[in-house]
């Protein structure tokens, strides 16, 4: 029984799914290309119909999201084109047509800019200043000395709870994301950074108990 498509192309996407898992890819985002693709059909009654070529359902998706990174639209349109192979390899399903597929680069043209210790001496400053509520500015000082002292992702940081951070032994626990988790070490003078926000989060919202899993937050 399909469970996580629902268009009419459902059961050609869970045997894509299928397939790949075979050779041993964990294919995470490629199925969620191919929710996001279903969805779609299913909002739109004109590709519902199976007279609706697959072809033009597939531009127009790409189409519908105009604002999206060119490298992220590039990352779904790979997936759809390993789908549209798929089917003309399976028997009877030859004369399927591909999109003429638009010209879309295959790497990231971000160009990451690194923090000084300057500019973070600034940022502290800035967070320092933030009065209002009276817990914001210690919030913002440890996220920022957090981010920027583990290199971690920011909504990693911002899921951290009071159990991932061990200030004794100066590591932490990043949950799972995208397939795996990791533990992150860290310095002895961002463990006494944390100790004193810990203390000021204490203060400013008490737990009942010790042993309350609460967000680092």
């Amino acid at each position: 029984m399909t469970t996580r498509f629902k268009s009419r192309w459902a059961a050609d996407f869970e045997a894509l799914l299928r397939f790949k898992r075979s050779l041993g890819y964990q294919y995470a985002r490629g199925e969620f290309t191919l929710r996001e693709f279903d969805r779609f059909l299913l909002r739109s009654q004109t590709y519902q119909r199976r007279a609706e070529r697959l072809d033009q359902a597939i531009l127009a998706w790409l189409a519908s999201k105009p604002h999206r990174k060119a490298i992220s639209v590039s990352a779904d349109a790979s997936v759809l084109r390993q789908f549209c192979l798929y089917l003309r390899r399976c028997s009877g399903r030859s004369a399927v047509r591909e999109p003429r597929w638009p010209r879309l680069p295959t790497e990231s043209t971000f160009v990451p800019y690194i923090l000084s210790k300057e500019d973070i001496r600034r940022l502290l400053q800035f967070a320092a200043q933030l009065t209002r509520p009276a817990f914001r500015a210690v919030l913002y000082r440890a996220l920022l000395l957090l981010l920027y002292c583990t290199g971690l992702r920011f909504g990693e940081a911002l899921r951290l709870r009071m159990r991932d951070v061990d200030t004794r032994a100066g590591v932490l626990f990043v949950e799972t994301f995208k397939g795996r988790a990791r533990w992150v070490p860290f310095h002895r003078s961002l463990a006494q950074e944390l100790d004193k926000y810990l203390a000021v989060r204490r203060a400013f919202a008490p737990c009942p108990s010790p042993k309350l899993k609460g967000h680092l937050k």
